[in-house]
């Protein structure tokens, strides 16, 4: 399997069709369709099927749907390898890769970025946004250079900074909602709400805590893996959405905050897998040790 045939096929899947992607490739559809039967030929299986009868139009088959994830890595991973390459030289240049929940922990983040950004035009970031399973999954096959999860320890296998702000959990809710009036909510308050939680199994684990016997009276509604999608949930009035308060401006909003009590705060790290650094990561990874306190 060559890597052109991979950038063919994801052309495709992206395009939707084989015309279009000819198009985008500027190669000729035979050509295409050429490559594409030998791909599916060399996997005996077929990765392609027509959307609909008397349309061009293509949809991936639950084999293609792999492939696509698959090839999305390995095309992902030699733009890295290329990058790392051709950085190392004089002039600092290159792209991190840097993989993150939604917190405030990540001004540090920002900060090292706009700091590099200026002394070091040529280097440019790259952040993904997903959860902690996600992101250490992406670590661990090369494809991020960084992540930031939530945690006071780093896993096994990657070293960490903590990163200092603290992440107060609370409740998201709309400022018309009977709770909008409290100061803090409590375990008990929100016994038979539809609430809309973290997808993260950590998550739920904590908010059992938290929540003590209280939790068996919970209602979960709906699950989110970023708290901004969740926010629309709440303001559509599908629930009470649980996370960390520094991620949604509520102000001039018709949305409210209210922290949980008993207080609730999480700590976030900067991970890294033991192996050698870009330059440009190095660089990076200094501008974050300049600016976080080291315990």
């Amino acid at each position: 399997m060559e890597i052109r045939t991979l950038k063919y096929f994801m052309a495709i899947a992206d395009a939707g069709s084989i015309t279009n992607a000819a198009e985008i490739l500027h190669i000729t559809q035979p050509t295409l369709s050429m490559q594409m039967k030998e791909l599916e030929d060399e996997l005996g299986r077929k990765l392609f099927i027509r959307a609909s009868k008397g349309t061009k139009r293509l949809e991936l088959t639950d084999e293609g749907l792999i492939l696509r994830k698959r090839a999305a890595e390995i095309l992902d991973m030699i733009k890295k390898t290329e990058d790392e390459i051709s950085a190392e030289g004089g002039t600092v240049k290159g792209n991190v890769y840097i993989g993150s929940g939604e917190g405030e922990s990540l001004s540090y983040v920002m900060k090292a970025m706009k700091e590099i950004s200026r002394r070091h035009p040529a280097v440019k970031f790259h952040i993904y946004s997903g959860n902690a399973e996600d992101i250490e999954y992406r670590l661990g096959r090369g494809l991020l250079d960084f992540g930031v999860i939530l945690g006071r320890q780093a896993p096994q296998g990657y070293t960490a900074i903590q990163l200092p702000a603290q992440e107060p959990w609370g409740v998201l809710m709309r400022s018309d909602s009977p709770l909008a009036g409290h100061s803090s909510i409590t375990p008990r308050d929100l016994m038979a709400l539809p609430l809309i939680i973290s997808s993260q199994s950590e998550f739920s684990k904590k908010l059992i805590g938290w929540a003590g016997t209280a939790y068996e009276r919970y209602t979960i509604a709906d699950t989110y893996n970023l708290l901004y999608n969740a926010s629309l949930m709440v303001r559509e009035g599908l629930g009470y959405a649980i996370g960390y308060g520094s991620v949604i401006n509520t102000a001039n909003t018709d949305l409210a905050f209210r922290p949980l009590q008993p207080e609730m705060n999480d700590s976030m790290i900067l991970i890294w897998k033991d192996k050698p650094l870009t330059k440009a990561a190095k660089i990076f990874l200094d501008s974050i040790r300049g600016k976080v306190p080291m315990s």
